[in-house]
């Protein structure tokens, strides 16, 4: 399952790579790769929201953890 979620103002797609960093797609067709903080590592796009990159590079319970 790709995690993959679009920012609702920028239009930006942020997409979870297999090696745990983000691939952020801008609609002007500019892309780049950041960590999960939102550090820039590679690409034309040097800037992004780092919450997004948190939120889809971050592990998250579907349900919390059993006592």
């Amino acid at each position: 399952m790709v995690k993959e979620f679009v920012h609702p103002r920028t239009r930006q797609r942020f997409t979870l790579r297999d090696d745990g960093q983000v691939e952020v797609l801008d609609p002007s067709g500019a892309s780049g790769v950041f960590t999960r903080d939102g550090t820039w590592v590679s690409g034309e796009l040097r800037h992004t929201d780092a919450v997004m990159c948190d939120f889809v590079g971050g592990t998250y319970l579907s349900q919390p953890p059993a006592p």
